[in-house]
């Protein structure tokens, strides 16, 4: 994997305190935050059974005052205090085991970071075809103790299907 990445780690220190890594962008982002691009843009997710399509690439927050371009919905690191890792414009691949939507893509913004761990919510809204129903819900991901990607599993998944019952 490669990724495009303009900025600089600056580690700065004062005499008799802990020094503080901090990214810092060259030219055109707030101090803080710092935008990368993933090549290639997919990635499979720890399992091999999900995958990510990168498309906006990563945003990373190391900010205080500024805040990663804002999602669709609204997300924890839309607060300026808010720190971590953000995606935002993804798309996720669901495995084709997954019942009525496997082998689908559904958006989803995603956060990683402090305080909130893993936060992301995508609706879903995949119209009737091949003999499946329509698929509505909502898959979420909330986990304040996650520390990685790998940690990425769904917490709540609550999809409904609608069927055509009349025999006519």
């Amino acid at each position: 994997m490669r990724a495009g990445l303009q900025a600089v780690i600056r580690i700065e220190g004062v005499p008799g305190s802990t020094a503080v890594m901090r990214i810092v962008p060259s030219a055109g982002q707030p101090d803080g935050v710092v935008q990368v691009t993933v090549e290639p843009a997919h990635v499979l997710l720890p399992g091999g059974a999900f995958g990510l399509h990168l498309a906006g690439g990563i945003v990373l927050d190391d900010s205080a005052t500024a805040a990663p371009p804002p999602a669709v919905a609204p997300h924890a690191a839309d607060a300026p205090a808010w720190r971590g890792l953000s995606i935002r414009g993804a798309e996720l691949f669901l495995p084709r085991g997954v019942p009525y939507v496997g082998g689908t893509v559904v958006p989803v913004d995603l956060e990683l970071g402090a305080p909130a761990g893993i936060d992301a919510r995508t609706e879903v809204d995949m119209p009737a075809a091949d003999g499946r129903p329509r698929v509505r819900g909502v898959i979420e991901w909330r986990d304040p103790g996650a520390l990685s990607l790998a940690d990425c599993v769904p917490t709540l998944v609550d999809l409904g299907a609608e069927f055509d019952l009349d025999d006519t």
